[in-house]
């Protein structure tokens, strides 16, 4: 739900090759590029939509659902939500990750990226409301803790130049598969896993 270029929905279709995925965004340009991918590599598990969360209804059910990074984009965050639950079959999980309300960086302060409307969540300001759309919360998880972010504040810095990008990049997955094994009591994102009951 929202899935850019398709990066995460390739990763599952590779992952899973005996499952069926629908991937969406508003971004028709970006659906357009997951599209020419999935013709180039022939991969015939997954199909792109253009189309809002919020205009899912109940007619198709999914058994899991990937929201990643899209809710603080959307005005309607509760609306989203509870179309995503409302899309899941019973049993169901529901995989949200949104950014950290109050982030903290290495060298400097971050401003908002893209079209936010909100800066992100607290996590019991996220649980919160997902449990008010009555469902279980399985694990709640910090992530982009000191190396994650490290690794984003720099990434984000040299992106637009190639050569350094490319120079820096062995540095950036150092730091990125550092973060992962790290234990974080806080970072500047928060995952939940969640189950429709």
């Amino acid at each position: 739900a929202g899935c850019g270029k398709g990066i995460i929905s390739f990763y599952f279709a590779r992952r899973f090759p005996y499952s069926r995925i629908t991937s969406m965004d508003l971004d028709a340009r970006l659906i357009e590029k997951a599209r020419l991918i999935k013709a180039k590599k022939k991969i015939r598990n997954v199909n792109f939509e253009v189309k809002s969360i919020l205009e899912l209804d109940k007619s198709e059910q999914f058994d899991l659902i990937v929201c990643i990074d899209v809710l603080e984009h959307i005005e309607n965050d509760f609306g989203a939500i509870q179309n995503l639950i409302n899309s899941l079959t019973k049993g169901g999980i529901l995989i949200i990750h949104v950014p950290q309300k109050f982030q903290k960086h290495p060298f400097r302060k971050m401003e908002w990226r893209g079209h936010h409307v909100r800066e992100g969540y607290i996590p019991r300001e996220l649980i919160n409301l997902l449990e008010s759309l009555n469902v279980k919360i399985l694990q709640v998880h910090h992530t982009f803790g000191i190396f994650g972010a490290l690794a984003d504040e720099i990434e984000y810095t040299v992106w637009r130049v190639k050569p350094i990008w490319l120079i820096a990049y062995p540095l950036l997955l150092l730091l990125a598969f550092a973060d992962v094994f790290a234990a974080h009591n806080r970072g500047n994102g928060i995952l939940v896993e969640a189950v429709r009951p």
